[in-house]
């Protein structure tokens, strides 16, 4: 079981790794989990600039690829994190990435309705 991006992801993250901030263009993201949030765990989804993700990599990590673009899970959050999907969704007011976890997942897990925060048990 690992990380799953949807097609809608893939391409919303190849439109941000065409966007500059600062000069600086980004197609490395790192997925982490942090504490916190109404169910006791948070998403978090951030870019990250080469040299940051050449010093995450020098160890077994999770990478999913696609292209040019690239999403390594943060070691410290793996096994919170495996069989997570991530989707992007367009609305009338609003666009975001959605996380959900797989069918597949063993472990027991609890999502919020704003869709960044879960827990597991």
């Amino acid at each position: 079981m690992t990380i799953t991006l949807s097609t809608n992801a893939w391409k919303r993250l190849q439109i941000i790794s065409k966007m500059s901030l600062n000069n600086v263009y980004y197609n490395k993201f790192l997925l982490s989990a942090k504490s916190g949030g109404c169910n006791g765990f948070t998403y978090n989804f951030s870019p990250i600039v080469n040299e940051t993700f050449v010093k995450i990599t020098n160890k077994k990590h999770i990478i999913v690829n696609n292209n040019d673009i690239s999403v390594i899970v943060d070691p410290k959050s793996e096994l919170v994190l495996l069989g997570t999907h991530i989707d992007f969704e367009k609305g009338d007011y609003e666009e975001k990435f959605v996380f959900s976890r797989s069918k597949y997942n063993s472990n027991k897990v609890s999502n919020c309705g704003c869709g960044k925060s879960f827990s597991m048990s």
